[in-house]
């Protein structure tokens, strides 16, 4: 964290961050300072004293932090007999819904990515707390659709790929669908953690890189009672099995640090409104 995007945070939100005497030594030879989770909780706590602030804050800045990334893993019975089939990685679970939108398009199957996975730039997440006083998530997202041939996949567009016999990839690839989604937290009973310890039992290759969510991110977990999804035209349903959401701040070109410090704080506040540590 650099002295300056500190300096526009701190002012920005009228907060100060105590630094220690070997942080302040840190800023002054190198203009740089690393930041301790129990400094930037302290920050968060001086600025959101109860939920209404916690709210507030979190709408405040949230369009400051995106874009945000986002994978959903549910884990039980019937998802891991189709992770079965897959031809790489059958023991790994992929994601349920992620943002944004990957797929398997055919034209971006090179040396470096041979399993030809299109990332998408697609609608922001947005993030509220409804009258339930649930976590709700909103936006579009690739919801996958089970494993398909490749031969079958539809384009983007709408329109199917259809190779002809002999030519072309016909194996099952991983098939997400671009859908508008809602995903309700119930909130108390799940588990978080911030800058979260990724699970090896996932297969990230359809959503945004582990180190996403592992540098700058969040994890909320627990039964899948705690968690109601609806994507598309299909009805709300809670989750069955094990859950884990990851939700993570893709790094930018230009390393603004001013936006990861303060989307740091953000995530805190959100953990925090999961977790129900604010007053009424």
């Amino acid at each position: 964290m650099d002295s300056r995007s500190l300096d526009a945070v701190s002012e920005r939100l009228g907060v100060s961050f105590a630094l220690n005497y070997s942080q302040q030594q840190e800023i002054d030879t190198a203009g740089q300072v690393q930041l301790t989770i129990a400094q930037l909780v302290e920050a968060t706590r001086s600025l959101c004293p109860d939920r209404g602030a916690a709210v507030q804050f979190l709408k405040e800045h949230l369009r400051s932090v995106r874009p945000l990334s986002l994978a959903l893993f549910v884990t039980n019975p019937a998802t891991q007999k189709i992770m079965e089939r897959k031809r790489s990685y059958p023991d790994k679970m992929l994601p349920m819904l992620t943002v944004p939108w990957f797929h398997w398009e055919p034209g971006a199957e090179t040396k470096d990515n041979p399993e030809g996975v299109k990332r998408e730039v697609i609608g922001d997440l947005a993030v509220d707390i409804d009258r339930h006083d649930e976590v709700v998530f909103t936006g579009e997202c690739g919801d996958f659709s089970g494993l398909v041939e490749a031969r079958l996949v539809e384009r983007p567009e709408g329109r199917p790929i259809l190779i002809p016999a002999g030519t072309g990839r016909k194996d099952l690839v991983a098939h997400y669908v671009l859908r508008q989604f809602r995903l309700r937290i119930r909130v108390s009973g799940p588990d978080t953690q911030i800058l979260p310890d990724l699970s090896r039992d996932f297969d990230y290759r359809y959503c945004d890189s582990p180190r996403t969510f592992h540098d700058l991110g969040l994890s909320i977990s627990g039964d899948g009672s705690l968690f109601r999804l609806k994507t598309g035209q299909y009805a709300e349903n809670a989750l069955r099995g094990d859950v884990v959401l990851l939700l993570g701040l893709p790094a930018q070109t230009g390393g603004d640090s001013s936006r990861e410090l303060l989307g740091c704080m953000w995530l805190i506040v959100l953990e925090g409104l999961v977790r129900e540590r604010y007053s009424l």
